[in-house]
């Protein structure tokens, strides 16, 4: 019985946070992974925000599960531009005045975010973290950090850029074994422009079963 364990952020998991981001689990690839393969044992952590870093720390936890197959999807809150270093964020929530300083923050996100070009990882520790979590599993595959190329989120100026050399990164550690979607279609994402609608997890959940599922990554 073949096991299979997926790490990602919430790309891979169910979304309900606004009239136009709805995705039923029932729609997302990991369920239909677990639909489709009922003699496989399929384990997911997905965590809002994770960084790679979130993933690295979780991994201590899947020790005696033994995967024959691992597929991350993780890596765009590594990338997307930010206003703040993390520090500075938690700084900014002791503050007396902390909830006016968050509106103003917010008000002046995009600025920030194009003026500081602030990434929560830096390129070089997201390698070597990619390199470390392919240690790890060596059995493993990543899909690519997604972004609505046509139409970037607005508030994350130069996120388009960023992505793609993330990405580059990831390919150079995983070779045939990064799946890039980078030619997904706009229409398979929703209005935010990185979360994926229903189309889009039907159509990774393609590539994912004749790639990862049938050893097609040659």
């Amino acid at each position: 019985m073949r096991r299979v364990l997926i790490f990602s952020d919430s790309l891979a998991a169910p979304r309900n946070k606004l009239p136009d981001q709805i995705l039923k689990y029932e729609e997302t690839w990991p369920y239909k992974l677990r639909l489709e393969e009922p003699d496989s044992i399929v384990a997911q952590v997905s965590i809002g925000s994770a960084t790679t870093e979130d993933i690295l720390y979780q991994t201590q936890y899947w020790t005696g599960f033994n995967p024959d197959v691992v597929i991350f999807q993780v890596g765009l809150c590594d990338c997307l531009p930010r206003a703040l270093h993390h520090l500075e964020l938690e700084i900014v929530k002791q503050l007396p005045y902390a909830e006016s300083m968050h509106k103003w923050i917010a008000k002046h996100s995009r600025q920030l975010r194009d003026l500081r070009g602030i990434r929560r990882t830096k390129q070089d520790t997201f390698l070597d973290r990619i390199q470390e979590l392919k240690r790890l599993y060596p059995q493993s595959y990543w899909l690519s950090i997604l972004v609505d190329e046509m139409h970037p989120p607005m508030n994350f100026p130069g996120c388009a850029d960023s992505v793609r050399q993330y990405n580059r990164a990831i390919e150079k550690v995983y070779s045939s074994r990064f799946l890039d979607l980078s030619d997904l279609h706009s229409d398979c994402f929703m209005s935010d422009g990185y979360h994926v609608n229903a189309k889009g997890h039907l159509d990774i959940w393609n590539r994912i079963q004749n790639i990862v599922l049938r050893g097609n990554d040659d």
